[in-house]
């Protein structure tokens, strides 16, 4: 069950139009199982980030200052969105669209991403490679195998952008 649900999860973050909403999917991924997700996150980047397929890059442009990653992403980002008007005096606020705060979500679901497929993989133990497609190229997304592939024609469902954070944010703001 918790498998099933972690693929849920992370499909619906995987296929989120919303940033916002996608890192919430995102971190639910990681409280899968009762999980302190902080502490998780932590120890994970702390001992095992040489597998966690993130990039360097995005995490260098996130202001942790000082914090370590798993209080960043819970504090910064993932209370910040769930507690929008209800945040404690000297707590980071969120501006939605704003530019810095859409970078900064963008980033960080970037980020909270490849942490929610290495607890899949590391935590839950699912070791076998799946995509999300479409059967007949049509209808919902749903996780398939290489066997079902090879059985049904199906479609990549959704494509990673080919524009680079950069040149996604000249094309919107400019």
């Amino acid at each position: 069950m918790e498998h099933r649900d972690a693929l849920i999860l992370f499909r619906e973050a995987s296929s989120s139009n919303n940033d916002y909403l996608a890192f919430l999917f995102f971190w639910q991924v990681i409280e899968i199982g009762k999980n302190d997700a902080v502490g998780w996150i932590n120890k994970a980047y702390q001992r095992k980030h040489d597998k966690i397929r993130f990039s360097k890059h995005d995490l260098d442009r996130l202001h942790l200052i000082g914090k370590k990653i798993g209080n960043y992403l819970y504090d910064d980002c993932r209370n910040a969105i769930a507690h929008i008007h209800k945040r404690e005096p000297g707590k980071v606020k969120i501006k939605i669209d704003t530019p810095a705060d859409n970078t900064r979500i963008i980033l960080s679901t970037r980020v909270i991403k490849d942490f929610a497929r290495f607890y899949i993989k590391d935590k839950l133990q699912l070791q076998k490679k799946m995509w999300l497609v479409r059967i007949k190229g049509k209808g919902f997304p749903v996780f398939a195998n290489e066997d079902f592939i090879k059985r049904n024609p199906c479609v990549i469902a959704y494509k990673k952008p080919s524009l680079s954070l950069e040149q996604m944010k000249k094309k919107r703001w400019h």
